[in-house]
């Protein structure tokens, strides 16, 4: 739900960059420091909205942040990274001429709807008396309404006050346009080129891997010198062969401590029962058994 922005734009013709937090006062209530601290992992600014001008320090900024970003907008809380927007922390100290926008009206969403009094008034919503500018559902699920949001187990509908319009509204309007159809088309890179869907961990590797995944090309193409042929091939840098440890395989070990422990020697006597393994292994990561390693004839 968008409101009117000129305030917003007001502000950029003075302003090289616009960032609103996700709190704009101290927390209250029993749970304060909890919520306080999912902000802190989640980063103090919130995209729901950014203001940016035609500045050379807002050009600045995107260069910087689209470097950033590029490798590192994941959801790796104890990397520091929540997406994109824990690197916005880094904006005000970073650069000059940054507008924080302490304004309750914009970015209202789940996190803050507790500590902002909103109204509606026909087809007006009201934060503090004010316009609401931006309304955010983040986590919104269509199938599961009530919930208000995937992230929270704290409110729903019944709990939220006069925002419940505000939810019924949206979701009827995604029910009006068609939502509920978009959510059985697949999706565009959850497979290689082959069918065979993306693995989580053949996504963890190929983002740890930096520029040099360039020499793969498209990443979900099959064939020669491929992303998915990579991670089929040996991790002890030899032919891939029957009874092999692949790069995916040996990813998944190194995540694993418990496998680690299980099979100590994954290049010697434990190899075999370590491949044995990958079979629950796939159940238990989601990888298709199109990844499995041939046993060795006889072993």
């Amino acid at each position: 739900m968008l409101g009117d922005l000129t305030p917003l734009f007001e502000i950029l013709e003075r302003a090289s960059i616009v960032l609103t937090p996700h709190l704009v006062a101290p927390l209250a209530g029993a749970d304060r420091v909890e919520r306080e601290l999912n902000i802190l992992q989640s980063g103090t600014f919130n995209v729901g909205i950014l203001g940016v001008a035609a500045t050379p320090v807002a050009a600045r900024f995107l260069e910087w942040w689209q470097d950033r970003v590029y490798t590192h907008c994941r959801y790796a809380i104890t990397a520091g990274m929540h997406y994109e927007q824990r690197w916005l922390d880094l904006v005000p100290a970073l650069f000059g001429d940054v507008h924080v926008l302490r304004d309750p009206s914009y970015n209202v969403g789940h996190w803050n709807l507790p500590d902002r009094a909103l109204t509606v008034d026909g087809d007006r919503v009201l934060v503090d008396g004010e316009p609401c500018r931006l309304f955010r559902f983040s986590g919104y699920d269509f199938e599961r309404p009530a919930a208000v949001t995937r992230y929270s187990d704290r409110l729903t509908l019944e709990n939220v006050g006069p925002a419940r319009m505000v939810f019924e509204r949206f979701h009827a309007a995604l029910e009006r346009h068609g939502y509920g159809e978009t959510q059985t088309w697949p999706y565009a890179y959850g497979t290689f080129d082959n069918g065979v869907p993306v693995p989580a961990i053949a996504r963890s590797l190929f983002a740890e891997m930096g520029d040099v995944v360039g020499r793969f090309g498209d990443p979900l193409q099959t064939g020669p010198g491929g992303f998915y042929e990579w991670l089929n091939q040996s991790a002890e840098s030899e032919p891939a062969r029957p009874g092999t440890v692949t790069r995916l395989w040996h990813a998944l070990y190194q995540a694993r401590p418990d496998l680690q422990i299980a099979f100590p020697d994954v290049y010697g006597a434990d190899r075999q029962g370590f491949l044995s393994w990958t079979s629950r292994g796939c159940r238990e990561h989601d990888v298709s058994d199109h990844f499995l390693v041939p046993p060795v004839a006889g072993g």
